[in-house]
This record gives structure tokens, C-alpha cells and sequence, in this order.
């Protein structure tokens, strides 16, 4: 097998590896964020007796986003080493 090909099958490696880090740090964010803005919010019912507001889905995201962000810095990471 040629230089080219084993260089080739590395770098799809690496993307396919990239893309699950990426995705996997994003999800675990995103439930992140809705575990705790829903843990929040029970607690805010039950010891602050007031309403309160219903963004489980905005922290889900930003966990998502932060995740996403981190991942990249991961990806970032591993592609400098790699080299």
C-alpha cells in the first residue's frame, strides 16, 4: 500500500473521529444544560414558591453550543499533535 493511501485512510479516520468528538460533546452539553435548568427549576417551585421560567430549551442549547465549542478545541488539539 502507497504513502498516498495509508495518508489518505489516516485523514478519514481522523475526520470520522473529529465529527463523533464534535457530536458527542455537543449532546452531552446540550443534556447538560436541560439537566440543569431543569434541576433548577424544580427547585425554584419548591423552595422559592414562584413561577420559575420555562428555558430548559435555551440551556439545552447553550450546553450544546459549549459542548460543540469544546469539542473543537479538542479536535483542534488532536489535528496539531497529529501533525
Amino acid at each position: 500500500m502507497s504513502e498516498q493511501v495509508k495518508t489518505q485512510r489516516s485523514s478519514v479516520g481522523l475526520f470520522f473521529t473529529s465529527l463523533f468528538l464534535l457530536l458527542m460533546l455537543s449532546a452531552i452539553g446540550g443534556v447538560a444544560g436541560w439537566f440543569g435548568a431543569t434541576t433548577q427549576t424544580a427547585y425554584w417551585k419548591a423552595e422559592a414558591q414562584f413561577e420559575a421560567p420555562k428555558d430548559q430549551l435555551l440551556w439545552a442549547a447553550i450546553g450544546g453550543g459549549i459542548g460543540l465549542l469544546l469539542g473543537f478545541f479538542v479536535v483542534l488539539f488532536i489535528n496539531r499533535k497529529k501533525n
